[in-house]
């Protein structure tokens, strides 16, 4: 019975009290009519939940910079003052060049005048020799030209005057070297024995050895009192051209003499002081007429006055001529 009990009580209805309305528990068979049902309440409006608040981030604290030091500026330097200009010394005087100094000046403008007339000649006849050289020399078995020369000198022994291609030259020791080098196809001008030594130097052509080639030029001192005054002293004084040489070194030369004309002489370098070999043959002529005025230490035989040689056939700065005189 108990749970029947407790089920009708459950479902017994509930008077809910309204301000203004009473109502009644009853059951609605013994109540009166009741009046409609009242609106339902209106609805409540439901709370906004608030947005959960946004969590902070974490940051890193920046460190504050350091302060800079504070850079000292340069402190200006006063403009310099301009150094006064010193004064200006006094020109000095120019001095005068004394005499000596006077004299080689002008020696030496001569010398550079002289060696540039010297290049340019070499230069020239360079050029013009080259042309000529080989044809002399092309045929096989053809004379030297040193043997050219000595036998354009023999060509002149006896003659009592000393001619080329109508030309005449002085009768002397150096115009007969110099009518022999012209036959032969050479041009040394018409130089004396002083000029050509000075010649063979510049070319490079003098030598000394105690054996000459065929056509050299020999050069001899003191073969006379050239300035009378009774001493040795009388350089470059004759010349001569190497004809032959033998094996036991005695040479031959043919020159132009003082009261012979053009003749032979022979000279031994081996033997500069001995006239004669033990066997009776000449190895040095007399060139120096013997006189009572000669000073002491006077030398005679060519042996004793050779002073060098030189080989002007070889120099390919000396100018040939085309028309040589057969």
């Amino acid at each position: 019975m108990l749970p029947l009990l407790l089920l009708t009580l459950a479902c017994a209805p509930k008077v809910i009290k309204y301000p203004g309305l009473e109502t009644s528990s009853a059951p609605a068979a013994q109540q009166a009519p009741s009046p409609a049902p009242a609106p339902a309440p209106p609805p409540v409006a439901a709370k906004p939940t608030p947005a959960p608040a946004p969590k902070p981030v974490a940051t890193k604290p920046t460190p504050a910079p350091a302060p800079k030091a504070a850079v000292a500026k340069p402190t200006p330097k006063p403009a310099a003052k301009p150094a006064p200009k010193p004064a200006p010394k006094p020109a000095a005087k120019k001095k005068r060049p004394t005499r000596e100094e006077r004299v080689a000046a002008r020696k030496d403008a001569r010398e550079d005048r002289r060696e540039a007339r010297r290049d340019d000649r070499q230069d020239a006849r360079q050029a013009r020799r080259d042309e000529r050289k080989g044809e002399r020399r092309a045929a096989r078995g053809r004379e030297t030209d040193g043997e050219r020369v000595a036998k354009a000198a023999a060509h002149y022994i006896g003659k009592t005057s000393l001619t080329c291609n109508g030309k005449n030259y002085r009768y002397d020791c150096s115009g007969f070297v110099n009518v022999s080098y012209a036959r032969a196809g050479y041009d040394l001008g018409l130089l004396n024995t002083a000029a050509l030594y000075d010649l063979a130097k510049e070319e490079d052509l003098y030598h000394r050895r105690r054996r000459p080639l065929v056509g050299d030029v020999v050069f001899f001192d003191n073969t006379y009192d050239r300035n009378g005054n009774g001493k040795l002293d009388d350089p470059l004084s004759h010349v001569a051209i190497v004809e032959s040489i033998d094996d036991d070194g005695t040479i031959t030369l043919i020159h132009k003499g003082s009261s012979k004309g053009v003749v032979r002489i022979v000279m031994n370098l081996e033997h500069p002081e001995e006239a004669r070999s033990p066997e009776g043959k000449v190895w040095n002529s007399h060139l120096r007429g013997k006189s009572s005025k000669d000073p002491r230490g006077t030398e005679y035989l060519t042996g004793q006055l050779w002073v060098g040689n030189a080989s002007f056939w070889s120099s390919s700065a000396l100018v040939a001529t085309d028309d040589d005189e057969k």
